[in-house]
């Protein structure tokens, strides 16, 4: 039942935005209606992964009153995005603006599912902010900074966020290291067939 999801990560470059715009792109293509928000008002980027342009976006919303029907467009049939818009001076502060409530309660009756992409929350706060409004908090791992140390700071970080449910994607997994451990499963468990 989760139809509203972050997606963010605690580090930049851990190709959270490659994630978000991907699984908007994927469940769209299983007939389900989604919208993608660029939350990211500091350094927005799913709009280059679209190929659109930025002009006018959630900051229009937030700061000059724009009508939500003006800063939806449309990338194909089921799928449709809300750019970050011009970058504000106040990026952070436009979070806690109550146009964002009502935002996400116009949103949620139109689309099967909403994704919401975040900044960093190892570097900023948004995300955290933004928990309140969602289902689930998707965090984006890449293996080059992955570190058993780091997985449990974050653990510590959503404890305090029982309400939703929480998910890690482990990204950047190496296509040797997947052949690897393929290989040793299918070798430990087989498909049942040959002596036991």
């Amino acid at each position: 039942k989760a139809k509203k999801i972050i997606v963010s990560s605690y580090l930049p470059g851990e190709g959270k935005t490659f994630c978000s715009t991907n699984i908007a792109g994927l469940i769209a293509k299983g007939d389900k209606k989604v919208l993608i928000i660029d939350f990211d008002l500091h350094k927005p980027r799913v709009h280059k992964a679209f190929g659109i342009k930025n002009e006018k976006g959630l900051s229009s919303y937030l700061s000059f009153g724009e009508s939500l029907d003006s800063i939806i467009s449309t990338i194909h049939e089921n799928l449709d995005i809300i750019t970050a818009g011009p970058i504000p001076p106040n990026p952070s502060e436009l979070i806690f603006k109550v146009q964002v409530s009502e935002l996400m309660a116009q949103v949620e009756s139109k689309y099967d599912y909403i994704i919401v992409d975040t900044p960093p929350f190892g570097l900023l706060h948004d995300a955290i902010e933004l928990i309140q409004y969602v289902d689930i908090f998707v965090v984006i791992v890449n293996t080059r900074f992955a570190r058993k140390s780091g997985i449990r700071f974050i653990e510590e970080i959503l404890s305090d966020h029982d309400h939703i449910s929480k998910a890690i994607v482990l990204n950047g997994i190496r296509q040797k290291k997947i052949q690897y451990y393929y290989s040793k499963y299918t070798y430990k468990y087989g498909y049942g067939y040959g002596k036991y």
